[in-house]
């Protein structure tokens, strides 16, 4: 049955208007002739009607009050629920940062344990390895003389029980090669069948690590009163030195003024020193060639030396210009300037 708006204002009542559809609201509001558009909210449209009824007292006033208190209500009710859904947001919040908290303490509690196991893994293996190796028929240099190393003491004296212990164990058996070398991995090349005491790789970098190496500022030195095989080992080893400085060798000249009495001088370099050094007595250094002031140089003896500056002029491959020196009356390596 169609709305028809004039029966409907013959008989206004507020409960009939609550009842009401939003197009019949167009339709009264059009046959009131009042000023609104479609798109506007029900609410809004409803409240431009009766007002208008109230205006031409179709309705009473009464009626138009109680339906503003009625909206008022609505509007609270609106607000309190929102207000509502608000605070369980917040909560839920609340709580899912709780649980992450708890979730990443769980997570960071459960790598440094297994980092522990590692650790103490790696220190169990680090001493299996440090206490296997055997020292025996080995010598050790030093300043009192030749004798044996105390770890091959201890190693001859150790009881008659822990060497059965020891040949219970044994790495050439059948039963281990089956089965126990198998499983034993290298920590250091990571291969398998042998642990990191046995490894050759290993063994070989030792070798090649300790094997001694000199530096710009250091040298051996060697007197004329060594006359035994040892001597001659370590004058050899001194000429192996030597040779390797070969690459880092070249010529160049010095004199006081520009191009003037160029002497010529072998040069080092790559030294790794803070400050560079020429041999006393190359040129005739007076006072004008100071610079008035010193540096302290500190050599692997930890012992310090007083070391004046002077002020030069060089020409080499490197560099060509004034530099400024510091003047030694020896230098560690021979035929060094």
């Amino acid at each position: 049955m169609a709305f028809d708006a004039g029966n409907f204002l013959k008989t206004p009542d507020l409960e009939n208007f609550d009842n009401l559809k939003k197009e019949e609201l167009v339709l009264l509001a059009k046959h009131l002739k009042l000023d609104f558009r479609v798109s506007m909210r029900k609410q809004i449209i409803k409240n431009l009607v009766i007002d208008k009824l109230v205006d031409e007292e179709i309705l009473e006033l009464e009626m138009k009050e109680t339906e503003k208190i009625k909206e008022l209500e609505m509007k609270e009710r609106l607000e309190m629920d929102k207000k509502e859904k608000e605070d369980e947001l917040k909560l839920k919040e609340l709580e899912m940062r709780e649980r992450l908290e708890m979730v990443k303490e769980e997570s960071n509690t459960k790598v440094q344990s297994k980092s522990e196991y590692f650790d103490a893994a790696k220190n169990i293996h680090n001493y299996t390895l440090s206490h296997k190796r055997s020292f025996q028929g080995q010598n050790v240099n030093t300043s009192s003389g030749n004798y044996k190393n105390q770890s091959t003491e201890r190693t001859e004296s150790k009881p008659v029980a822990q060497n059965k212990r020891q040949s219970s164990y044994n790495m050439s058996s059948p039963k281990f090669d089956t089965f126990e070398k198998k499983s034993l991995i290298c920590a250091y090349c990571k291969k398998n069948g042998h642990l990191m005491a046995d490894c050759f790789r290993l063994q070989k970098k030792n070798e090649r690590d300790n094997k001694p190496k000199s530096s710009a500022c250091t040298t051996p030195y060697i007197t004329s009163t060594l006359e035994c095989p040892a001597s001659q080992a370590f004058k050899s080893s001194f000429c192996d030195y030597m040779e390797e400085y070969k690459p880092f060798m070249s010529d160049g000249f010095v004199s006081i003024v520009d191009y003037t009495n160029l002497q010529p001088i072998k040069i080092l370099r790559d030294t790794r020193a803070s400050q560079s050094l020429l041999l006393e007595g190359v040129l005739p250094l007076f006072e004008k060639t100071s610079v008035g002031a010193s540096v302290l140089l500190q050599g692997v003896e930890l012992g310090c030396i007083d070391v004046p500056l002077h002020r030069i002029y060089l020409k080499s491959d490197l560099i060509t210009g004034p530099v400024i020196v510091g003047v030694r009356p020896n230098l560690p390596v021979e035929g060094v300037t």
